[in-house]
């Protein structure tokens, strides 16, 4: 628990710097940033999210996630599904 404790510790605070980089910019910044950049900073901390929910099931041991197999599809899955939100924000975003 402590391995996964530290690890909740240092993934959350490349996230407030990353948080507090956008408010200051949006609040007193000269230049705006695209939407896609927050649509982007938006998707990657879902999918963070996602990995820590699924990591931490598998440290409980909760019913289907006591097979490494199905713990190792949903890391795949996760991944999949946010390398296709990260293709389909930026087609959308530098296309218009």
């Amino acid at each position: 628990w402590s391995a996964y404790g530290i690890s909740i510790v240092t993934g959350v605070l490349p996230w407030l710097v990353i948080a507090e980089s956008l408010l200051f910019t949006g609040l007193y910044g000269e230049v705006q940033l695209p939407w896609y950049s927050y649509a982007l900073v938006g998707a990657s901390l879902l999918g963070f999210a996602a990995i820590a929910i699924n990591q931490l099931l598998y440290i409980r041991q909760q019913q289907q996630w006591k097979q490494y197999m199905f713990v190792e599809r949903n890391y795949l899955t996760i991944d999949l599904l946010l390398k296709l939100a990260f293709a389909g924000i930026l087609i959308a975003g530098l296309r218009g």
